[in-house]
């Protein structure tokens, strides 16, 4: 049985990215999986300062800032799958998923062998213009030990809330949540 962690980075939190995140999380349920689900923007997540005190301490956990990020810092460690789920904001994902990702420094390099989803939502209608915002999570993976990418939705076509429901992936997220 696998523990999937699904970090959902949009503000709105009844959203398209969220439906798309529901359909993921509804099929990896019934394959078994331990399901968790944190909605960043409930998030107390501040920004990194860059002291790199946890580099010169060798902590698990920030020194200087006192907020959500150790329980999160948990979940991603403890988690056998990853699931970064975000609107597309000017071709790139939302500054609350950015700040998340920032303050996994002080054990991002104990992330290794994760197994990572991605789910991306945008109203544009082209998904080439949605890949900039996957290769910025790609870039995020390859400071991982070992991650294994499984998949991409791409919701796209999808502004208003509700929206991605008559869209292809709708449906391939609840496919690719069978795969967990």
């Amino acid at each position: 049985m696998k523990n999937v962690l699904v970090l959902m980075g949009s503000p709105r939190l009844d959203g398209n990215t969220n439906i798309l995140c529901d359909q993921f999380i509804k099929a990896a349920k019934e394959t078994g999986a331990n399901i968790e689900k944190i909605f960043v923007q409930e998030k107390n997540i501040k920004y990194c300062y860059g002291c790199n005190a946890c580099f010169k301490t060798g902590n698990d956990n920030c020194l200087k800032i006192d907020d959500d990020m150790p329980e999160i810092l948990d979940s991603m460690q403890k988690a056998d799958v990853i699931v970064f789920a975000t609107p597309v904001y000017f071709y790139t994902l939302s500054g609350q998923l950015k700040v998340l990702i920032d303050r996994t420094v002080p054990r991002y390099q104990k992330f290794s062998d994760k197994e990572v989803y991605i789910i991306i939502v945008a109203a544009t209608k082209d998904k080439t213009l949605m890949e900039r915002t996957v290769e910025d999570i790609r870039g995020y993976l390859d400071c991982l030990p070992n991650p294994h990418e499984k998949g991409i939705i791409y919701g796209n076509n999808a502004w208003e809330i509700g929206e991605i429901k008559n869209t292809p992936a709708y449906d391939e997220a609840y496919q690719m949540g069978k795969t967990v």
